[in-house]
């Protein structure tokens, strides 16, 4: 089992601390209170929608109110029905808000907010039955709202998971409305205590055996009624043909054991499933983004789920304004780090105009809506002839990665370049294969490794003074820059990192990028000169290997071993000693990408253990193609 998270754990322990009586004594109109009060903090910001309106539906007991989130207006975009979780009990359009809020935007479609008739009230079947006829006001009315009729989906979490598999094969039974996707989140799906994770985490997560006994006590009219598919969809005989689903189980809930049974009953019968199993997290944390930050990650879960099973995609791309930076900024916080990310300052100085001759940076549109951005830059003095384009895409919009690949190397030959350096991995076959199409050439790859520091760092030591021991018994010296002149010795340096370009074809034409690129990328605070080791051998600099770090953030650094002579261990030292002084610095984990040729360090990143992570592909075309 793994280690419960942090954040999630420090909740608990918060919870913990306010002395709540069980859910059996406080009863249901307290717990309510109790719940609504937690609310803003649980929550966090709420993230902007363009159009967020409350209504009222048609129920079978009187009118029900729901809320309504649009992305845009003007579009017919599809649309959600989502169903709030509260264990049929409490929560309501309130509680959710945030939930609501990141799934219209992330997902660009119209949500619905039900706050459906609660338990013990009102009892079983009341939920399902308010859920269904405001999924047939929805279908009936989706154009009101700016929604597609044609492209709905369910979705809801815990008790609301439970209704929205519920209505999913209703739809089916009942001859619809047709459904493209169902969103399970922790759902409760049978009416079992008795499951293997019932009695490995029933207590001390939050969530608890004998708080779940208690809602299903308000819910059902009496213990049979739990045998009813519509109150335990596990127990349906028939799970074909039913929405493509998403499910979402945590380690640390009681209901991890049902949802993932569910899942593998979809599965079995055929519905396309994606299953997603969250590590240490506990109940609940979906709506908990304002002190749990992995429910942002499953925001953006949903969204990709949702974006592909719903979306005809209409992608579209725009130059960026100065108007674009905070959504930039927005775009690269969330991005994963498929390379090491570079700081803000040096950034800028790298993109503008005095040290790059040209820099195109586009937004990347998705019906309409912006999802992400990507840049091409020509370093100065290149002659025009290498770009780089740089993809700065959060993992719930990877879909996108082939199109915004494509349009990069159509800008990139609008640029006049024969070498395209792109931040894409070889099993991105569509992206490549967009490339090729355009004329590209793929020649090489740039692979990314990544090393846990603390894990490794007695064994660094070791092989660290072993490495330095060799090399007295050589005519080989370490040095800094800093020790041999600072950076006017690193501008003389620098020639040696671009012996590479030997490699490529001699049909290419190709210049090499400015050596004052690399000095933009080694100066501080990224890197320090004392963190800069150079191997001298006869007088005469034979390679050199750097550390590159921010001062004011340094859980990941970066390292790099260039041109060390092949002989007598140079490169094996000198990443030694690179890695040493980030542990000395506190450094936390590095990451490299220049030892994919270099047989010396690919050996001790296997010693020691490296990641590899998604690299970089380089391609080629002759000029005038």
């Amino acid at each position: 089992m793994a280690a419960i998270d942090p954040e999630a754990r420090a909740y608990l322990s918060w919870m913990q601390s306010l002395g709540l009586p069980p859910l059996a004594e406080q009863g249901a109109e307290e717990a309510r209170r109790l719940n609504r009060m937690r609310v803003p903090m649980l929550a966090g910001e709420p993230e902007p929608v363009e159009w967020v309106e409350d209504t009222r539906v048609p129920g079978p007991r009187g009118p029900i109110d729901c809320r309504i989130y649009a992305p845009v207006r003007g579009q017919a975009v599809p649309a959600l029905l989502y169903l709030h979780g509260g264990g049929w009990v409490v929560g309501d359009i309130d509680s959710h808000d945030s939930v609501c809020r990141a799934l219209a935007r992330r997902a660009g479609c119209a949500v619905l907010s039900v706050d459906y008739r609660l338990a013990p009230e009102h009892r079983f079947p009341a939920a399902p039955e308010d859920a269904w006829a405001a999924l047939l006001w929805l279908h009936e009315n989706a154009a009101a709202i700016g929604a597609d009729p044609h492209r709905l989906a369910v979705g809801g979490d815990s008790s609301g998971g439970n209704l929205a598999a519920v209505l999913a094969r209703w739809a089916r039974d009942r001859g619809g409305p047709r459904l493209a996707a169902q969103v399970l989140i922790y759902p409760v799906i049978d009416f079992d205590l008795e499951t293997p994770s019932y009695r490995t985490v029933g207590t001390g997560h939050g969530l608890t055996r004998e708080s779940m006994r208690w809602y299903w006590d308000q819910y059902l009219n009496d213990p049979g009624d739990g045998a009813s598919p519509d109150a335990s969809p596990l127990r349906a005989t028939d799970f074909s043909n039913l929405a493509p689903a998403l499910v979402i189980t945590c380690e640390l809930d009681p209901l991890e054991s049902e949802g993932t049974a569910y899942a593998a009953a979809l599965g079995a019968a055929g519905v396309r499933v994606e299953h997603i199993h969250e590590a240490g997290m506990i109940h609940g944390y979906i709506r908990m983004a304002g002190v749990i930050g992995r429910g942002r990650k499953s925001w953006d879960d949903c969204a990709r789920f949702l974006r592909r099973e719903l979306m005809k995609p209409d992608i579209g791309f725009r130059p960026a304004t100065h108007d674009d930076v905070e959504f930039a900024a927005a775009v690269n916080s969330a991005a994963e780090p498929n390379h090491p990310q570079v700081p803000a300052e040096l950034l800028e100085k790298w993109t503008n105009t005095e040290q790059s001759s040209e820099v195109r940076r586009f937004i990347v549109q998705e019906n309409g809506l912006d999802r992400c951005w990507i840049s091409l830059v020509q370093p100065r003095d290149a002659g025009g002839l290498t770009t780089y384009l740089n993809l700065l895409i959060p993992p719930a919009d990877k879909h996108l990665i082939p199109a915004a690949v494509a349009f990069g190397g159509t800008q990139a030959r609008e640029m006049g370049a024969s070498l395209l350096i792109c931040q894409v991995g070889e099993d991105d076959e569509q992206a490549v294969e967009a490339l090729r199409s355009d004329g590209w050439t793929q020649e090489r790859r740039q692979r990314y490794w990544r090393l846990d520091l603390g894990a490794n760092a007695d064994r660094i030591r070791e092989l660290r003074t072993a490495a330095l021991k060799r090399l007295e018994t050589t005519e080989v010296v370490l040095k800094t820059v800093a020790d041999l002149g600072g950076e006017p010795f690193l501008r003389r340096l620098l020639p040696v990192s671009h012996a590479a370009v030997a490699d490529i074809p001699k049909s290419v034409e190709y210049i090499p990028e400015p050596y004052e690129e690399w000095v933009v990328w080694l100066q501080p605070p990224a890197v320090l000169p004392e963190r800069i080791w150079v191997a001298v051998l006869d007088g005469e600099p034979v390679g050199y290997s750097f550390l590159a770090y921010h001062p004011s953030k340094v859980e990941t650094g970066f390292t790099g071993v260039v041109r060390a002579h092949r002989g007598k261990g140079i490169a094996r030292a000198l990443k030694l000693e690179t890695l040493f002084q980030a542990i000395d610095v506190g450094v936390t984990a590095v990451e490299t990408d220049n030892d994919s040729e270099n047989a010396p360090i690919l050996h001790l990143n296997e010693e020691l253990g490296y990641d590899e992570m998604p690299g970089r592909l380089e391609f080629h075309r002759k000029l005038g193609q």
